[in-house]
């Protein structure tokens, strides 16, 4: 697999390998690949993404969940660089490529990046250990519809104990999903109601590239 492409953190890995998955379960043959390939890589993904959150969660990061977590990456990035070779084996149009977030391999890429702008969140409703968030973007702030050349948004969380500081540094957030609508459900666990919750949102592209972060949008857990 080319290091020009594959992305290098977990932020980045998970919405890009989402991405990549989301589009081999719906049509594996398309993208010269089968069933099966989209069976292993989802499974892996789902791993990944449970030992991430656990990871990366003030209450229940630990040397072992971290330990946990590098190894689910690990088992998921040599699917990927297998299932890499696979793809060009295929030999895929150029359009292909790019709705897989991988690079075109015909000399003059279509360029691309990172989202410019950052998304905008409001709790619309809240609910049992939960709450009902309106995603926008922030140059179409009266429109639904997410900005062109994204693939949706990286949505974190972390609930704040007491007065504490609240980490500047995403990695330390909880990951809670992938919003690809305008709403977009969160929830927090029982033991979580009562708390302060705090919220920030990152469109990424195709290929896993990040845009700004969102402003936090803070609100108390309901019970």
């Amino acid at each position: 697999m080319s290091r020009n492409w594959f992305p290098t953190t977990d932020a980045e890995l998970l919405p890009f390998t989402t991405n990549l998955s989301t589009k081999l379960t719906a049509a594996p043959a398309t993208y010269g690949a089968v069933a099966g390939d989209a069976t292993a890589l989802a499974g892996l993904l789902s791993t990944f993404s449970t030992a991430l959150t656990a990871a990366v969660n003030p209450a229940t990061r630990t040397k072992v969940t971290v330990a946990t977590k590098n190894a689910a990456r690990n088992s998921l990035v040599s699917n990927l660089r297998l299932l890499y070779k696979k793809i060009n084996v295929a030999n895929l149009a150029a359009d292909k490529r790019e709705e897989l977030g991988l690079p075109v391999r015909d000399g003059t890429p279509t360029a691309s990046g990172a989202p410019a702008t950052k998304p905008i969140a409001n709790v619309a409703d809240t609910g049992e250990y939960a709450a009902l968030l309106r995603v926008v973007d922030e140059a179409t702030p009266l429109k639904k519809a997410r900005p062109g050349g994204t693939d949706g948004a990286v949505v974190m969380s972390y609930v704040q104990i007491a007065s504490e500081a609240i980490p500047t540094d995403l990695e330390k957030w909880s990951f809670k999903g992938i919003a690809k609508r305008s709403d977009f459900r969160v929830e927090f666990s029982a033991g979580e109601a009562g708390k302060t919750a705090h919220v920030r949102l990152m469109w990424f592209s195709p290929r896993g590239q990040l845009g700004p972060a969102s402003d936090a949008v803070t609100f108390m857990i309901a019970a």
